[in-house]
């Protein structure tokens, strides 16, 4: 299949080399090898999507997992965000940049503490809907055909997705939350966050060790963070309008409507109750909910 580019192979070659890792114990000298004793179904983004270690990765992104799994070290001040993909990530990591860099010193609260999870999850039926058309382009970009609406579903309600199964990594995050140390994970909803940003922006500024004062507040200095992380004016960023990631995923594919329950107009109502019905299942008596929006069977 031809390439969008005249450096796949090199790519390939590079990523070959720095697969020379251990994998369950045992070596292997290739990408090709690694992926070949690995489960595998057909790909969001690429020809094929790999389980390792319980979770659904593009082949792309195995040798970086090795690596960080092998060479990553964390430190006292590092914060983490994690998702899963297309649950805000991209605002998310907007606001809390804007919240910590707000100030050139660092409170030696910060210096002292530990490291921070920042924790987004979205409802799974608007997940699937925005990963389906962001995945979709990148496919299409690639020379491969798209999944279909219908293929796409049986997909992630098996748990077939990037770090999936969605609900898996959600749960995991939303019980280690419970577990931990107050500071040490912060789990939001995406859906709260659109019903009531200044209140989850003065949260989440709590949490990483940088709290508004009452005078900050009453300058508006809250609504500012808010509305430099708008959808709208991210989305219209120069280099969110004319940039371009890695394998070519353009900037502005990130930015498709913001909304909460836009899945009502694209899901049929097979698959609706299919969707329902797994996360239910997943999430039962766990006490962790999504807010019922109109349409909700």
């Amino acid at each position: 299949m031809a390439s969008p580019n005249g450096n796949e192979h090199d790519s390939a070659s590079k990523r070959n080399e720095e697969c020379r890792e251990d994998i369950d114990g045992s070596s292997y000298n290739s990408l090709e090898e690694i992926l070949s004793t690995l489960p595998r179904e057909t790909g969001w983004t690429s020809e094929y999507i790999y389980r390792y270690q319980g979770l659904w990765i593009n082949p792309n992104f195995v040798p970086g997992t090795l690596k960080a799994q092998q060479q990553f070290r964390a430190r006292s001040t590092d914060i983490f965000l994690v998702t899963t993909p297309k649950s805000s990530t991209t605002w998310l990591k907007a606001l809390i940049f804007s919240i910590v860099n707000r100030t050139s010193l660092l409170p030696n609260s910060v210096l002292k503490s530990g490291s921070r999870i920042v924790y987004i999850c979205r409802e799974p039926k608007d997940v699937f809907v925005s990963m389906r058309f962001f995945t979709r382009k990148i496919k299409q970009n690639w020379g491969f055909p798209s999944l279909s609406l219908e293929e796409a579903c049986d997909l992630f309600t098996r748990g077939v997705s990037a770090y999936g199964p969605y609900w898996d990594h959600v749960l995991g995050y939303y019980k280690a939350s419970l577990e931990s140390p107050p500071n040490n994970i912060l789990f939001l909803k995406y859906e709260e966050m659109k019903e009531n940003i200044l209140v989850q922006v003065k949260k989440l500024a709590g949490f990483l060790g940088h709290s508004f004062s009452l005078r900050k507040e009453e300058s508006g200095v809250v609504q500012e963070i808010v509305d430099l992380c708008s959808f709208e004016n991210l989305q219209n960023l120069e280099v969110n309008r004319t940039g371009t990631q890695q394998y070519l995923a353009k900037n502005e594919w990130y930015f498709r409507k913001g909304e909460v329950g836009d899945w009502k107009n694209h899901l049929t109502p097979q698959m609706i109750e299919c969707l329902d019905r797994v996360t239910e299942q997943k999430f039962a008596g766990s006490g962790l909910t999504f807010q019922r929006q109109d349409g909700d069977t």
